[in-house]
């Protein structure tokens, strides 16, 4: 089993069927999954206002990960956001609900 020290920057890429479940990284895929994001939470979902430039980000961009599903021809279809900032501040925000206690 390998082992990853805490911060280590790790990408993560695999197919599952025909598929490609891959860290995203560049202009060009962060801008897809901005894209996407609008769509869903900006116009289907109305939880955030619309943009100009018809991207959604937020500021766990600036320190998470993003994972997409990507389809044979680059195109995303599915984005997930993941990040544990300092103080675990996103956790507790978003996800109270859902946790006991965070220490």
């Amino acid at each position: 089993m390998q082992v990853t020290t805490i911060g280590e920057k790790r990408e993560v890429a695999f197919y599952e069927g025909e598929f490609l479940v891959k860290t995203l990284e560049g202009k060009a895929e962060l801008t897809q999954a901005h894209r996407l994001r609008h769509r869903v939470f900006a116009e289907t979902l109305r939880w955030v206002p619309p943009t100009e430039d018809g991207e959604e980000m937020d500021m766990y961009d600036l320190w998470g990960s993003s994972i997409g599903l990507v389809d044979r021809g680059g195109k995303l279809l599915v984005w997930r956001g993941s990040c544990l900032p300092p103080d675990h501040l996103c956790l507790r925000r978003n996800y109270v609900c859902c946790c006991h206690r965070i220490t």
